[in-house]
């Protein structure tokens, strides 16, 4: 009774894996009606800088920084510049 019950389980959990795995194959394939070019166009106009970036502008420029640091944590720390 008990090796009858394992068995079905194991039947389960392997029907349960092999559909997750469909799905997220399925999830991650292009939809046919979808035009490539089109979502390229709107990526690259995505990853264009744009007005928050400008705020960054004051921080362009070489800075030195001097940092602790140690390798565990029963060690002493050290500088790192």
């Amino acid at each position: 009774m008990k090796r009858n019950a394992f068995v079905a389980t194991l039947l389960v959990c392997g029907l349960i894996s092999t559909m997750t795995v469909t799905a997220i194959a399925q999830e991650g394939a292009p939809h046919p009606d979808v035009d490539m070019q089109e979502m390229m166009k709107k990526l690259e106009e995505a990853s264009r800088p744009g007005e928050q970036h400008k705020y960054l502008d004051q921080f362009v420029g070489e800075w030195e920084t001097t940092t602790l640091d140690r390798q565990h944590v029963n060690r002493r720390l050290y500088e790192c510049r």
